[in-house]
């Protein structure tokens, strides 16, 4: 129930802080990679970039891989603290999974792949 209502809030103008409490309190309950992958994103959103990593960390512990969206996510979170090896590595793994990846998570890889040209470049 917690996991349901926090997907819809998520998707609601200014919902994102009442979806990450019922996400807190559904993985109180079960720790499942869906309510880590949710929370994580939505942590992202909210820019609290090191609790994305943390989340998308113990995802990639409990699954052993992450979805074309949980690499981009964790290397854009990588990049916003500079930890560019970090991010590389993530968008490797991206890239991987991207010939199944929406219109939209293409144009994040896009980006990515051009701020870390960028950076490069520097």
């Amino acid at each position: 129930v917690f996991f349901q209502r926090a997907a819809l809030r998520s998707r609601s103008a200014g919902g994102t802080d009442a979806a990450l409490a019922d996400l807190d309190q559904a993985m109180a309950i079960n720790e499942a990679p869906h309510y880590l992958s949710l929370r994580a994103a939505l942590r992202h959103r909210n820019g609290n970039v090191e609790g994305a990593i943390s989340d998308l960390r113990r995802l990639n512990d409990l699954t052993g891989t992450l979805e074309t969206h949980d690499a981009i996510t964790l290397a854009e979170a990588l990049l916003k603290t500079g930890d560019v090896t970090g991010a590389e590595r993530s968008l490797r793994l991206a890239n991987l999974g991207a010939s199944d990846a929406s219109d939209g998570q293409k144009r994040r890889i896009e980006a990515l792949e051009k701020e870390l040209k960028e950076r490069a470049e520097q």
